[in-house]
């Protein structure tokens, strides 16, 4: 119907029409798969994937952790993950293993289908993801981490300053995971600043393992000889 409809399409009007309909045609078969990752400046056309349950994640990520190697096609990933329950998934080029923030992070449930693009900017990647507010906002997150982290105090400090900037997102609390607790009066702090709206969805659960976190005795305030809090 497509080929019938761009035969007759002799104006500008119709043609831009058409190239409308063409648009929606290919986004709309992106969003059948439960993820579509496409690759841009990368040599390797193999891609490593790992998925493990947020369950896991959050406890210290504890748990199994699966991980496949995926050959690309046209630079492009595509997967249709049977999803049980809310899990991370990590995407990395190969050309890419073992490089600090050089993956893209998402928190997907059963029912998600996003879209994501990874491209190689001077080292460093660059996540786009369609599809799903949180998990944009967690490529925003970790697009500042592959930019502008080089050590611990910098990890820290984005990691604040996403949370104190994002409190209602559903992504905060889910960053929050991976905050060093060390000090866990900052990590009180930071939990004061999160709305009751990011606790909502796939990361209803993680707002009883960010209360316990918060709720725990600074190294300051430990005393030597008490029993130590259940971890």
């Amino acid at each position: 119907k497509i080929q019938f409809i761009a035969i007759f399409a002799k104006n500008n009007s119709m043609r831009r029409f058409v190239l409308l309909l063409l648009t929606l045609f290919v986004v709309s078969c992106q969003y059948e798969h439960t993820l579509v990752v496409n690759f841009e400046g990368f040599e390797s056309d193999k891609a490593r994937v790992t998925t493990q349950s947020l369950r896991d994640y959050a406890a210290d990520r504890r748990g199994d952790k699966m991980i496949n190697t995926y050959s690309l096609h046209n630079n492009q990933l595509i997967l249709d993950i049977d999803l049980q329950r809310p899990t991370v998934v990590r995407i990395y080029n190969n050309e890419q293993l073992g490089a600090p923030f050089c993956c893209a992070e998402l928190l997907l449930d059963c029912d998600d289908k996003v879209v994501c693009s990874m491209r190689k900017v001077n080292g460093r990647i660059e996540t786009k993801v369609r599809g799903s507010r949180l998990n944009a906002d967690l490529a925003e997150f970790n697009n500042i981490l592959s930019k502008e982290c080089t050590g611990q105090e910098d990890h820290l400090r984005i990691i604040a300053d996403f949370v104190t900037s994002h409190p209602k997102s559903q992504a905060s609390p889910f960053v929050l995971l991976d905050f060093d607790y060390a000090d866990y009066k900052y990590a009180k702090q930071l939990c004061d600043k999160l709305n009751e709206s990011c606790f909502t969805g796939v990361c209803a659960p993680l707002k009883g393992v960010i209360a316990k976190r918060a709720t725990m005795p600074t190294m300051s305030e430990a005393r030597v000889g008490e029993k130590a809090p259940d971890f």
